[in-house]
């Protein structure tokens, strides 16, 4: 029923997107942009990530990872808005440096729940991606290994943890023992660029195919059995997102647009975006009032606005806006 979104002025914003699926709420408005029904500050910094762990909504930002009751915030009326308060904090493990000091506290990039929902694992900018006991909030391991800070992060049913650095490699983790299992990189060649860093990654809903992509402006399918590399996709910019969806793999990034292919690198089309650079991309189903469900995308990135498209139809139905109404 909701959009969640988080800025880089640490704000979090939720929008109740049902009313706007219904042809009459269009024939009784005209705004060009929807504002949020909730808006309020959640970290003093930027947000970078968000994940939904059961009825608690993890967020992670410059400095800290905070856990927020869903419950509360869908209460907050006006100013209450301002006196939510996070259920729980985490901080990434700090490193030692000379004389007893410690080093700066690093961003969280990434961050992705397991199965069951009882740990979440965070990429992080000091090359690391850490483990966490959501009953204690204690981290419980550390997946060391990378030669450069992580972008982003995905679990796999099978208990590991794939992650993708500023080295321009992908790892795979035991979730248990936290050792690195294997490195997947792109070989490279004429028809297939090296990944300079690694921006976005995804696994298939059957955990059978691996996609990642960064820097090379391409993104690359593994089939992940046998570490074979199925496809590789020349994109129009520098790859920062990557996610499955029915029967297609989007990718998007450092330009307008998001691409939609097929598995085997076959390109299926573009939805044009709002965004001149795209961060993140959503989907899911949603209710409309009629009870009847469609699918529904939503795509942010560099501006203010999030661009909602219903169906996987490939043009924008309608956007959202960070803006509150009047302001």
């Amino acid at each position: 029923r909701h959009v969640v979104a988080a800025d880089s002025r640490g704000r979090l914003a939720v929008w109740v997107l049902g009313p706007y699926l219904t042809s009459k709420f269009w024939e009784e408005h005209k705004e060009d942009a929807l504002s949020p029904t909730i808006n309020f500050q959640a970290h003093p910094n930027a947000i970078y990530c968000l994940v939904f762990v059961g009825e608690i909504l993890i967020t992670g930002g410059d400095e800290d990872i905070r856990g927020w009751r869903w419950s509360d915030i869908l209460q907050t009326q006006g100013s209450g808005a301002k006196k939510l308060q996070p259920c729980f904090e985490m901080r990434n493990p700090q490193a030692t440096i000379g004389r007893g000091g410690s080093a700066p506290l690093s961003e969280t990039n990434g961050i992705v729940a397991n199965t069951d929902g009882t740990m979440v694992y965070s990429a992080t900018g000091d090359n690391s991606a850490y483990a966490w006991d959501l009953a204690t909030q204690k981290c419980v391991g550390q997946m060391a290994g990378h030669q450069g800070y992580l972008h982003c992060i995905a679990y796999r049913p099978c208990h590991q943890v794939a992650t993708g650095s500023e080295d321009g490699t992908v790892k795979l983790w035991d979730a248990r023992g936290f050792n690195c299992v294997a490195t997947l990189a792109p070989t490279t060649s004429k028809d297939s660029p090296p990944l300079s860093y690694v921006g976005g990654l995804a696994v298939d809903p059957q955990d059978n195919l691996l996609a990642a992509g960064g820097g090379g402006k391409c993104a690359y399918v593994w089939h992940l059995s046998s570490g074979t590399l199925l496809a590789n996709m020349p994109t129009p910019g520098a790859v920062q997102h990557l996610s499955f969806a029915n029967d297609r793999l989007l990718s998007a990034g450092a330009h307008k647009g998001v691409c939609h292919w097929r598995s085997n690198g076959k390109f299926m089309g573009s939805s044009p975006t709002t965004a001149t650079s795209v961060f993140a991309v959503a989907q899911g189903e949603i209710a409309k009032p009629n009870g009847s469900k469609t699918s529904v995308m939503v795509i942010g990135g560099d501006c203010a606005m999030l661009d909602v498209y219903i169906d996987f139809n490939y043009m924008k139905a309608f956007s959202l806006s960070f803006a509150e109404q009047g302001k």
